[in-house]
């Protein structure tokens, strides 16, 4: 895998209903270098999260299979880990932190007792209770937790939104994981909260030299976070390239009309642009163009096949027969 931290291959995650079969993973690959950021983004319904949880096994097992792939790291093949290879891995080597911090944590228990949770899971030898206390402080005043002697002793109904996500933040680097995993992180949080978690993980992520999953609707938070992108729609990778390739030479229309939607100061619009229709939500694998019902270059070839990707540049390429093409500047 060279310096590849992960590598994902040919992942293909279904879930399964009484009726149906719901290909929200298929056919991903992906890899992520040491120190990469690396953005997720589409609309809700597009597969972000599935992939997500596929890395460290986070899925429901009863109505949720990994049909196929591989997703290497450091040896092992995390698709077919067993449960004790997982628990190894999750919080101690990858870590994830999810949307509603409220949801997250737990109402009984105070903060510092949920960070020492998930240090004492991975410890192998004796608790020393001051030395741990000690750790859990220094851990809340680097994630931002004003007065953390005090606030230890805390529930999380006493913190505000933002808080509770920095604590989030601090159960998530609890074993300094060498993968974080943020899935929409300030979605519930207010602009200017936003903006100081999305700080404080970038900070974070130079001091413990992490790699970082960054999941995402938000195309403004991923441009100024990420190193590389993923586009993704119904379930597969519709482009890849570096935040540069994405945002000034889009080559798939989902992007294109994703970038069409930011809001912005220069332009006097009555109208803000929405991609029309809604994502599909598809029940049986699927063998042509998945945007194709709502993209305004769609043609007959769309239908008939699902795309290959076309090679834009190093490193860029796109899941669209026009990839290449000026038509997509018509």
């Amino acid at each position: 895998m060279d310096d590849n931290i992960i590598e994902v291959r040919g992942l293909k995650t279904y879930y399964y209903t009484a009726t149906k079969v719901i290909p929200a993973a298929d056919d991903i690959n992906f890899s992520m270098k040491r120190g990469e950021v690396l953005g997720i983004v589409g609309e809700s319904g597009c597969g972000k999260t599935t992939v997500a949880r596929s890395l460290v096994g986070l899925i429901n097992r009863q109505n949720t299979r990994i049909e196929a792939g591989e997703i290497l790291f450091e040896g092992i093949d995390l698709a077919k880990a067993t449960p004790k290879q997982l628990e190894h891995i999750r919080g101690n080597k990858i870590s994830m932190i999810f949307q509603d911090p409220f949801v997250s944590l737990s109402p009984v228990y105070t903060v510092g007792n949920q960070i020492a949770e998930v240090m004492r899971a991975h410890s192998t030898g004796k608790v020393d209770k001051k030395k741990e206390r000690e750790t859990i402080i220094e851990l809340m005043r680097k994630v931002g937790i004003p007065s953390p002697e005090l606030r230890i002793k805390d529930y999380a109904y006493q913190l505000s939104g933002g808080m509770q996500q920095r604590i989030m933040i601090a159960i998530a680097l609890a074993c300094r994981p060498d993968i974080l995993i943020a899935d929409e992180p300030t979605t519930a949080l207010d602009v200017t909260v936003q903006a100081q978690v999305l700080e404080l993980i970038r900070n974070l992520k130079d001091e413990f030299s992490m790699s970082v999953i960054l999941i995402s609707h938000n195309l403004g938070i991923v441009a100024n976070m990420c190193d590389r992108i993923l586009v993704m729609y119904g379930g597969v990778v519709v482009e890849e390239g570096s935040c540069y390739d994405i945002f000034k030479n889009p080559r798939h229309p989902y992007t294109r009309g994703l970038l069409m939607a930011i809001p912005s100061l220069k332009e006097d619009r009555e109208e803000l642009f929405s991609i029309p229709g809604t994502v599909p939500t598809f029940t049986a694998p699927v063998s042509t163009c998945r945007f194709a019902d709502r993209c305004p270059h769609a043609c007959d070839r769309c239908r008939e096949k699902e795309p290959d990707f076309v090679d834009i540049g190093p490193g860029h390429r796109a899941r669209c027969i026009f990839a290449d093409k000026e038509v997509l500047n018509a």
